[in-house]
């Protein structure tokens, strides 16, 4: 069996972006979110094989960086 490798992965994304991710990580379901803009990040999470939120950094410009741990 091939050992599996965990990363993390810094993204950084305008600051609604990350409320949603935050919610989607936090089992939240996107409440609030309209359709689109869950389908637009769950897209991301499946692309990038993002699995954990780590951490989300201070907003800066309506921006904020996210950490997650992914598996490639």
């Amino acid at each position: 069996m091939k050992k599996s490798t965990v990363r993390t992965k810094k993204l950084t994304v305008p600051k609604w972006q990350a409320g949603l991710f935050i919610s989607l990580f936090s089992s939240d379901g996107g409440d609030g979110f309209n359709d689109t803009e869950i389908e637009e990040v769950t897209q991301i999470i499946n692309e990038e094989h993002l699995l954990s939120l780590v951490s989300v950094s201070e907003p800066q410009d309506d921006e904020s960086t996210l950490e997650f741990i992914t598996h490639y």
